[in-house]
């Protein structure tokens, strides 16, 4: 399941452009259901409740995704351009310090020139007021996501927003190496985060993962 991890890394680490607008802290909780020809009945079932937890405070970015018996997380710090993967898997702790290049390769997208069209319907996620979007990507695939206006995030804090996006993400389908994901917000804490979230340290007990 490796590859799965890394593939998530992939899909939200990218960082991307937000407008330039007012900078706002946040913590997103999303429920997350999975869809993988790669995953087996018994794997899907340990990660029927599987969440995502969106950590962001300017250029520093967490991302843990809760995988029933896997774990991992995603620190980013955009502005020194360093990154440290975390992974759990049933109680093997590792490690990987992510490099620049691995970095560079999972930025392509934000020069990419992504459309985005508002379809006029609007809902409500986690007391939010949203706007759903469809976003199309180069290779004309399309995501469907509902934004708030209401929060947003410094560019290049995270990879939840692109270029001609007016606001975050509050659901969304997307889809990275066969795997399908549809995230959909529970919580939303506008609290500034501690910093220590944000140590690219490797916690005690984790080992450095084999290259």
């Amino acid at each position: 399941m490796k590859s799965v991890l890394w593939g998530l890394f992939c899909l939200f680490a990218p960082l991307s452009m937000a407008q330039a607008q007012a900078v706002r802290s946040a913590t997103i909780v999303y429920d997350v259901e999975i869809e993988s020809d790669e995953i087996d009945a018994m794997q899907a079932a340990m990660m029927a409740n599987s969440t995502l937890t969106l950590t962001y405070k300017g250029k520093l970015s967490r991302i843990e995704m809760n995988m029933g018996p896997m774990n991992t997380t995603v620190i980013t710090n955009a502005q020194t351009n360093q990154g440290l993967m975390l992974m759990n898997m049933m109680g093997q702790k590792l490690y990987k310090r992510l490099t620049d290049q691995e970095l560079a390769a999972a930025n392509e997208q934000q020069s990419a020139a992504y459309k985005v069209s508002y379809t006029g319907e609007t809902a409500e996620i986690a007391g939010y007021e949203v706007k759903q979007a469809i976003v199309t990507t180069p290779e004309g695939e399309t995501l469907e996501m509902w934004v708030t206006e209401e929060i947003l995030s410094e560019p290049g804090s995270n990879g939840f927003t692109y270029q001609g996006l007016k606001g975050f993400p509050l659901e969304m389908d997307m889809e990275q190496n066969g795997l399908l994901l549809h995230l959909v917000a529970r919580e939303v804490d506008t609290t500034t985060p501690d910093d220590g979230l944000f140590s690219l340290t490797p916690p005690a007990g984790y080992g450095a993962m084999d290259e």
